[in-house]
């Protein structure tokens, strides 16, 4: 019929195979995109296609943009300028560029192996208030940040489907720990406290931890790599210590693009 609505993916399948699958219990559905505000279309000339955004920026990169830049429920755009201005901004200048210096700066200055603790990591500069009804006995540091903000917020608005919500509380976090080193200057304060050095990387390193898993999701080659890289050592001799054997990049996660 002419306006029956078309059959979800999960109706597709064989009948024989999918009589005993359970029906969905919740649907999301995207909306339309459009280019440059206008519908995309053959005679305006405004089609874009998604195999040209992955052979110049990579699927990671395009999985990135639908997730934070477009509402899951409402239409979104997307022009090739904004999508290059996005893409060197928050995964070149800032993802790629916070995993890429804090992995160098461990294997040079700590061989690849840092440990610390979620108490003695030094506390983040500046005016960030405890959360209230959580202790704050260490400060407010990266593990209580993550702990009692990130993830909470993070884990809601993806309960509610708030997608590109979820993604800005991940790049809240990404730009919190790059305010965490140029705070510290670990480049510089290694030359005089070695101790102090380990625990603040120790904490950045920390934070990627947490946002590996949070990306997985929505960009899970990202988070596969990253996996790789940052592992935690385990062993029953560290008391409430965490190491963390990390593996510098042999190549830029996200490539600038001029």
């Amino acid at each position: 019929m002419k306006n029956s609505a078309p059959l979800p993916q999960w109706a597709l399948f064989d009948t024989a195979d999918s009589v005993w699958r359970p029906l969905p219990r919740e649907i999301l559905a995207h909306g339309f995109i459009t280019s440059g505000g206008r519908k995309m279309s053959k005679s305006i000339g405004n089609v874009l296609r998604a195999e040209d955004f992955i052979a110049e920026y990579g699927v990671e990169a395009l999985r990135y943009y639908f997730a934070r830049e477009i509402v899951p429920t409402d239409d979104g755009d997307l022009t090739a300028p904004h999508f290059k201005e996005v893409y060197n901004a928050n995964l070149a200048n800032g993802l790629g560029n916070l995993v890429s210096r804090t992995l160098k700066m461990t294997e040079q200055y700590f061989g690849g192996r840092i440990a610390g603790g979620t108490v003695e990591n030094p506390p983040f500069h500046g005016n960030i208030a405890p959360v209230t009804g959580f202790d704050v006995t260490g400060g407010v540091n990266v593990p209580y940040v993550v702990i009692n903000d990130i993830l909470p917020r993070y884990h809601a608005h993806m309960r509610a489907h708030e997608v590109n919500k979820a993604a800005d509380v991940v790049w809240e976090l990404i730009g919190k720990l790059d305010q965490y080193i140029t705070d510290y200057e670990p480049f510089k304060l290694v030359k005089t406290n070695s101790k102090t050095t380990e625990l603040v990387l120790w904490g950045v390193v920390y934070g990627l931890s947490h946002i590996t898993e949070m990306i997985a999701p929505l960009m899970p080659q990202t988070a596969d790599t990253l996996r790789r890289l940052i592992k935690q050592e385990v062993s029953e001799d560290v008391g409430e210590n965490i190491i963390f054997i990390t593996e510098p990049l042999t190549q830029p996660l996200f490539m600038r693009k001029a």
